[in-house]
């Protein structure tokens, strides 16, 4: 059962971070897309959340990198489930903090 009161792991936030900077990109550089891939399937193999936000993440890196092309060219879907999965785990952490700063 996915339970977002789960704790996210080192390898949790690696995966979380680096599927960001793969969404937020816009310029394309093939030696730095082909580091943050390799870091993304490393991540991937060591990340093991019951978070539903992390397991979002775990999903779209998967599809990113399914339908990854060595030329750059990057499957729309993908893209729009990666920046949306980024999208929702940042609103999620962005809500945590702001409890966390409010409890102070």
């Amino acid at each position: 059962m996915a339970d977002i009161q789960t704790p996210m792991t080192p390898a949790d936030h690696v995966l979380a971070h680096c599927l960001t900077v793969l969404a937020c990109s816009v310029i394309y550089d093939a030696k730095r897309e082909a580091m943050h891939l390799d870091i993304l399937r490393n991540a991937l193999t060591k990340s093991d959340s019951g978070n539903p936000f992390v397991r979002r993440l775990s999903e779209a890196g998967r599809m990113l990198l399914a339908t990854h092309d060595p030329d750059g060219r990057r499957d729309p879907g993908a893209c729009l489930e990666s920046r949306a999965a980024v999208y929702a785990w940042a609103e999620w952490r962005l809500g945590l903090a702001m409890e966390k700063e409010q409890a102070l």
